[in-house]
């Protein structure tokens, strides 16, 4: 069943027999659903490794923990130092520097490591891409082309990479390889050639695919530089507020209780939960290939259609004082690219063909995953978890 139209009440999910769902409840019953899927159709065999390139970003952090539940011990994680963990936290937390850009750094995690799967989660997100548009390339497409080469190369047989509702194509034309695909922008650009390409693999004994991604609420600080990430800041922004804690964002009036949002307050933006990412990649690399299309980017993943007003509207009684705005004269230099996204990005997701292929259920609703990234966040600058990343 897919809940995106469900009726709500407060947090909770109505079943037509009138008794209440909460996604807690179905996140529980998905994790067991996904044992099941791993005992029946491992993602690589007993002697092989999984290897995750750009581990400890933001999806990574949700994404990893599932991986090390139902494959424990063959987890390799790679990333580059300096991002969101110093080559230090790196190494207490067992992940190894690796550069995407860096000639033959592919080529030798596969020699080391011996991996019967790759997931390459590097990424270089909307806003930055559209500020350095050479970078974007390098890293969202010629990273993207060196992986697949040196899986091929070396018989790893299979590869999965997260592309973006920045690709318009409606993905309704499954089984078409060359359907054409519509994107705009350096970020938009760079994920459309990572599907077509993607695409071109998979036609040559090799089982690479794609799911593209609505915006995630991971709400984790500090926020990476994409647009939807927008909705993400305001969520952490409204959690330090309420501890007390000036986040030092350069769109945040702490003293006067404003922040000032950079897309417009009516934007909508298909959105998913970090927790539900993990889960939904997860099903989706363990749904054998031929139940999957012709097409590797088949696939949309979200949840919930969110708005800057909608999720203010959440945060209103959360953090109480807090004043959402949107007010083009507060636009930071180089941003004004999102709200051109907002505008021309889908406002809209099918998802009938991962709900036939391989059973994806929505899970929290929007609600839920608001809350749960401000409680967690809240905890944060309360001081009751781990000191907050410096900025």
């Amino acid at each position: 069943m897919v809940y995106m139209n469900t009726k709500y009440k407060g947090m909770n999910r109505i079943n037509g027999d009138g008794t209440f769902v909460t996604g807690e409840m179905l996140y529980e019953k998905e994790k067991k659903l996904l044992q099941q899927m791993a005992r029946e159709n491992p993602l690589v065999s007993e002697e092989q490794t999984i290897v995750v390139l750009g581990g400890a970003g933001q999806v990574g952090s949700f994404l990893v923990p599932e991986l090390e539940r139902l494959y424990p011990g063959r987890i390799r994680l790679f990333d580059k130092p300096g991002g969101r963990l110093n080559e230090e936290e790196m190494k207490q937390q067992g992940i190894l520097p690796f550069d995407i850009v860096e000639e033959g750094a592919v080529d030798t995690v596969i020699r080391e490591h011996n991996p019967g799967m790759i997931i390459n989660l590097v990424a270089l997100l909307s806003g930055a891409s559209e500020r350095n548009p050479e970078l974007a390339h390098k890293i969202n497409y010629e990273g993207v082309v060196k992986v697949l080469e040196a899986a091929k190369e070396y018989g790893v047989g299979k590869v999965f990479t997260p592309s973006s509702i920045a690709v318009l194509e409606n993905v309704g034309q499954r089984g078409e390889l060359d359907s054409p695909l519509i994107a705009e922008g350096k970020y938009g650009k760079s994920k459309q050639h990572l599907e077509e390409k993607t695409a071109r693999f998979a036609q040559n004994d090799l089982d690479a695919r794609c799911l593209r991604f609505g915006g995630v609420f991971t709400c984790k600080y500090p926020p990476s530089d994409g647009t939807t990430e927008e909705l993400d800041k305001m969520i952490v922004a409204a959690a330090a507020f309420k501890a007390g804690v000036d986040p030092k964002f350069d769109n945040f009036d702490f003293t006067e209780g404003k922040y000032y949002v950079q897309v417009p307050m009516g934007a909508r933006f298909p959105m998913v939960d970090g927790r539900s990412i993990a889960q939904a990649v997860m099903k989706f690399l363990h749904t054998p290939k031929e139940r999957l299309g012709n097409h590797p980017a088949s696939h949309f993943i979200a949840e919930a259609i969110a708005t800057p007003a909608s999720v203010a509207e959440i945060l209103k009684d959360l953090a109480p004082g807090l004043q959402v705005v949107y007010d083009e004269s507060r636009i930071i230099p180089g941003n004004e690219i999102k709200k051109r996204f907002s505008e021309i990005w889908p406002q809209e997701v099918d998802m009938k063909s991962a709900g036939l292929d391989w059973e994806h259920e929505q899970t929290f609703t929007l609600p839920e995953m608001v809350k749960y990234g401000f409680d967690t966040n809240h905890a944060l600058f309360s001081g009751r978890q781990p000191q907050v990343v410096e900025r």
